[in-house]
C-alpha cells in the first residue's frame, strides 16, 4: 500500500514539480508521477475537459498478464493497459465516466456506494474546465 503524505511536505513538492517536468517531456498528457507500486495524478484529462483537483489523486500501480493497471479504491476506479501511456489514458476516461454517470447524479438515484464515490469526487475535483 503507498504511503499518502501530506501535500504540503517539502519532499512531496520537489516531487510533485519533477513529475510536472517529467510528463511535460513524455508520452503521457496527463502530470503523472509514477512509482513501481503507485502513481500520483496531479491532473485528469479526458475528451476536451480537464479535471482540476483540490489534491493529487493516488492510485495503486501493479502489473499483471502483460497488463499495467492504476486504480483507486476511493473512487472505485481502475485504468488498464499495456503499456503506462494506456493504462493512464484508460484511468482517465474511467474517471470521466464517473463522473458524468455518478457525480453529476442526483443521490436518489444512487445506491449508498455510488452516494459514497460521488462524494469522494466531489471532493476531489475542483473544477473542470475545457482544454
Amino acid at each position: 500500500m503507498p504511503v499518502l503524505l501530506d501535500v504540503q511536505s517539502p519532499y512531496l513538492r520537489t516531487v510533485l514539480t519533477a513529475a510536472a517536468y517529467a510528463s511535460a517531456r513524455s508520452e503521457i498528457q496527463t502530470s503523472i508521477l509514477v512509482q513501481p507500486t503507485f502513481a500520483v495524478l496531479l491532473e485528469i484529462r479526458n475528451n476536451g475537459r480537464i479535471f482540476r483537483l483540490n489534491e493529487p489523486l493516488y492510485l495503486s500501480r501493479y502489473a499483471e498478464n502483460g497488463y499495467i493497471y492504476l486504480e483507486s479504491k476511493l473512487l472505485s476506479t481502475i485504468g488498464y493497459g499495456q503499456s503506462l501511456a494506456s493504462a493512464a489514458e484508460d484511468f482517465q476516461e474511467e474517471f470521466a465516466v464517473l463522473w458524468d454517470a455518478v457525480a453529476q447524479c442526483e443521490d436518489e438515484l444512487l445506491t449508498r456506494e455510488a452516494q459514497i464515490v460521488k462524494r469522494n469526487l466531489l471532493k476531489a475535483v475542483n473544477a473542470v474546465v475545457p482544454e
